[in-house]
């Protein structure tokens, strides 16, 4: 069964993985289902369980109801030593995105190699590369920052998607790692409403929580 799509102009309403762990993607969506969800955003991991069986796992989001929104993964942004490496990754993942029938694929933070305006160019350039592949296939490549990564500023993702081709590179904003990265997640949206595709909402613990030093963030 193929939920309805929904009215122009309504955001579709997700789930991510990340509450039951990978492991648990197939028992989750049952529950899910019954929930209402639309659509399931699962880790990189599980691309490499089913890698050479897109079809299964299209064949049991099909059976639950439940769509594959996209995936969320990482690696090295910046560096030139592994740029190969990643771009053979991304470029597996995003085909097998694709053949699932998913519409995203998040590529989250990354790391500084050099220096601030060596970070922006090789991040763009690789950024690029990938997402315009990624656009080949109808699959939009999303960038997501956090407080760790080379792009922690306003100003920083600005520069970023400044450098990136706004029909190849667009971004996710994590409401929970903008408030660590002391924006404003409302006021971040707006300023960036043309690239943002995707939303991933999850509060900050209060710092006097015992919980908030190992599970700082709180999911839905």
């Amino acid at each position: 069964m193929t939920p309805p799509s929904p009215p122009r102009g309504r955001p579709r309403v997700g789930f991510h993985v990340s509450a039951f762990g990978s492991s648990q993607v197939l028992a989750a969506l049952s529950g899910l289902s019954a929930q209402g969800f639309e659509g399931l955003e699962i880790y990189a991991d599980t691309t490499h369980i089913f890698a050479g069986e897109p079809d299964e796992f299209r064949a049991i989001l099909s059976i639950t109801g439940i769509a594959l929104a996209g995936v969320h993964g990482g690696g090295m942004l910046t560096s030139e030593e592994f740029r190969d490496g990643e771009i053979a990754e991304w470029t597996r993942l995003l085909q097998w995105v694709a053949d699932v029938g998913g519409e995203y694929a998040i590529f989250y933070g990354g790391e500084s190699h050099v220096d601030g305006a060596t970070d922006l160019r090789r991040a763009a350039s690789f950024l690029n590369e990938i997402g315009r592949f990624a656009a080949s296939l109808g699959v939009k490549l999303c960038y997501e920052p956090d407080q760790r990564c080379p792009f922690s500023t306003k100003e920083r993702i600005a520069a970023l998607m400044d450098r990136t081709d706004p029909g190849w590179v667009w971004l996710s904003a994590d409401t929970a790692h903008l408030t660590a990265m002391g924006l404003d997640p409302a006021l971040f949206l707006i300023s960036q409403k043309q690239r943002v595709a995707v939303v991933h909402l999850r509060d900050v613990r209060d710092p006097a929580d015992p919980l908030a030093a190992e599970h700082p963030y709180v999911e839905p």
